[in-house]
């Protein structure tokens, strides 16, 4: 055997033919500088290629016999067969149609795990399978080595059962990517409900890499994409809320907060203080402003102000307390003022009126000494009032004894009263007129013509006459004139003393 038969190729770096159905390993991204192993981008084509090298190896290292005869292996219609065959072709004649065949089915077994495992790879590159199973991915790196080591050594049996192994062993990391995301999306949701940021954004952008389509990772990576904002708005809206009058403000950046992740219980617990903080402020503003409007009277004010209040915090005690002060306040202020009423009524000696505001205030509250005094006060005055007026209306019926005296009784009453005042004075002076002219008889000339017959009812009769005085009380009197073939003739006299003297004629003239 010649020099040339027993020296090794070294192998070069192989590409299969873009299109034979396998894909390039060359990655797309960037290299990861924290790798010191190989990557699925080197073993995979050095796989292929230390299959090609054994092959060319165990064609040359065989007798060179028959070097006319070109090997046996029959082409594909598969370029990568094609290229293999016209390899062996190239490199050395094959010892014997059993080798080449050997060769060639040893070839499409490892090209036909290659190609799952670049299949399975293309899927964990995708997902950065070194970031989340380093060490996993390691381990099916030197499983294919090892592999390739056999197969070199013409283990070929061994050398598949390694590319097998390393083939599960990538289908299974393969098929934990769902739990693998499942974890990831657990750490990041920790780790962004304890606020570590660049933790939870690092597990669950990994997660969304594993699992793109998933919402729960979306969603919870949505969230802590706008956490760190979030926390920024918290720490604005509690150095505004330092203070009072920007509290507003503050509940505004919190409602900004909210709104980028309304389900970050953080920002409900910081907006309901500061919404209790403006209530307080506002209900405390309220009430002051209501017991200000009732210390100066102003209760409608004070009343409007409490009700609001009352709004804030309904059933609260305190307003409910301000109210009723509001109330006792108006009340009593419209008592002082009916009673300040009836007083200046009193002074004018409005009996009647100043009365009735009393009544008024009693059926209120009958416990009211000043009401009750002053019933009683302007009772009395009212009905010597009322007794006086009538006397002074009706001074006919002071005619008889007893309404006589009755008269003097009731002016006697009248001056003893304390500061009559002008009214009750007035009173008294016509009173005492009343009273003299009911017993100051009055001249009444009757004059007739002769023929008339006169009576006077409860006097007398006269007769006839042509004239004819007589002197009467004050009092009522009825004249009647008879005449023989004549209507008689009927006059009602009424004498109330303010006249010394009247004429009445009395004669009969309508003839019937």
């Amino acid at each position: 055997m010649s020099d040339q038969g027993n020296r090794r190729i070294d192998p070069e770096r192989f590409s299969p033919v873009e299109n034979a159905g396998t894909r390039s390993l060359q990655p797309e991204s960037t290299p990861r500088a924290n790798r010191k192993t190989k990557t699925w981008q080197s073993f995979a084509p050095v796989i292929l290629v230390s299959i090609l090298v054994l092959i060319a190896i165990a064609v040359i290292s065989l007798p060179l016999r028959n070097s006319d005869k070109t090997a046996r292996v029959t082409p594909s219609d598969e370029n990568n067969e094609a290229v293999f065959t016209e390899n062996i072709q190239d490199i050395a004649p094959s010892e014997s149609p059993w080798v080449d065949s050997q060769l060639l089915r040893a070839r499409r077994e490892a090209q036909t795990i290659l190609e799952e495992l670049l299949s399975v790879q293309e899927v964990l590159e995708e997902t950065q399978v070194e970031t989340w199973a380093g060490d996993e991915y390691a381990q099916i790196e030197n499983v294919a080595l090892r592999a390739d080591e056999l197969y070199m050594e013409r283990e070929f049996d061994q050398a598949m059962e390694q590319y097998r192994q390393a083939l599960e062993l990538a289908q299974r990391l393969n098929s934990s990517i769902p739990e693998v995301a499942k974890n990831l999306l657990a750490d990041g949701q920790h780790y962004l409900q304890q606020n570590q940021i660049d933790l939870a954004l690092e597990n669950l952008q990994l997660a969304l890499t594993l699992v793109p389509e998933n919402e729960n990772v979306q969603d919870t990576l949505s969230r802590a994409q706008v956490r760190q904002q979030i926390l920024n708005l918290i720490d604005e809206s509690e150095q505004l809320a330092r203070r009072e009058q920007q509290l507003e403000q503050a509940r505004e950046k919190l409602v900004e907060a909210r709104n980028l992740d309304p389900g970050y219980s953080a920002t409900e617990v910081v907006l309901a203080g500061i919404e209790s903080r403006i209530l307080e402020r506002d209900f405390r503003q309220q009430m002051s402003a209501g017991f200000t409007a009732l210390a100066s009277a102003r209760y409608e004010a004070a009343k409007q102000a409490f009700e609001v209040a009352a709004q804030i915090k309904p059933g609260n005690p305190a307003v409910d307390g301000a109210l009723q002060q509001v109330e006792a306040a108006r009340l009593n202020n419209d008592r002082q003022s009916a009673l300040s009423r009836a007083s200046l009524l009193e002074s004018q000696e409005s009996w009647g009126e100043a009365h009735a505001i009393y009544q008024n205030l009693l059926a209120e509250d009958s416990s009211l000494s000043a009401a009750r005094l002053g019933q009683i006060r302007t009772s009395a005055r009212l009905e010597l009032d009322n007794r006086i007026r009538e006397i002074l209306e009706n001074p006919l019926d002071l005619q008889s004894d007893a309404a006589w005296q009755a008269g003097n009784q009731i002016l006697a009453e009248a001056r003893a009263i304390m500061d009559p005042g002008e009214h009750l004075l007035g009173q008294i002076d016509q009173l005492q007129k009343v009273l003299k002219n009911a017993r100051t008889p009055v001249m009444v000339k009757l004059q007739s013509d002769n023929m008339t017959e006169v009576e006077i009812y409860r006097v007398g009769t006269l007769g006839s006459f042509v004239e004819q005085a007589i002197n009467l009380n004050p009092g009522n009197y009825v004249i009647v004139g008879r005449r023989s073939g004549f209507r008689d003739v009927r006059i009602e006299l009424a004498i109330d003393g303010s006249n010394s003297e009247i004429e009445v004629p009395v004669i009969c003239q309508v003839a019937i």
